[in-house]
């Protein structure tokens, strides 16, 4: 069992050394201090909240599900659009699939099977290629 935990924690270490913890941990620095950047990020959340309640209000049919993801497709390009919310996103990304593939690795020598963690449904942090938030 000790010996478990102490893999664990040089595990924990090596993540917490690894470069893309370093750049995501600099990006998001940069990120909070960025004013502009906070701003165009909470105006895309608001745009978001804002529509998801409506299509959850109005129900969805084919030809308003093509109008919201549209309509998320817009308000992403404009996020997207700056560049410290772009850079801070794909940093974020990198680090999580870093930690997802580790996870996969895991549970792949735990159940002998590879976990599909970003399967169907599942925000990989990278909104670039993304067709429309939850």
């Amino acid at each position: 069992m000790n010996d478990i935990l102490e893999m664990a924690q040089n595990l924990g270490q090596a993540i917490a050394d690894s470069e893309e913890m370093k750049v995501f941990h600099e990006m998001e620095k940069i990120f909070y201090e960025d004013e502009e950047a906070q701003r165009v990020m909470n105006e895309y959340e608001a745009e978001r909240a804002k529509m998801t309640v409506k299509a959850k209000e109005t129900g969805m049919t084919p030809e308003s599900l093509k109008l919201f993801q549209s309509e998320m497709k817009k308000s992403m390009d404009k996020l997207m659009a700056n560049k410290t919310v772009k850079e801070y996103l794909e940093a974020k990304s990198n680090f999580n699939d870093i930690i997802k593939k580790v996870n996969s690795i895991i549970s792949f020598c735990i159940q002998g099977e590879e976990q599909e963690l970003a399967s169907e449904g599942g925000c990989s942090g990278n909104c670039g290629s993304c067709g429309g938030c939850h």
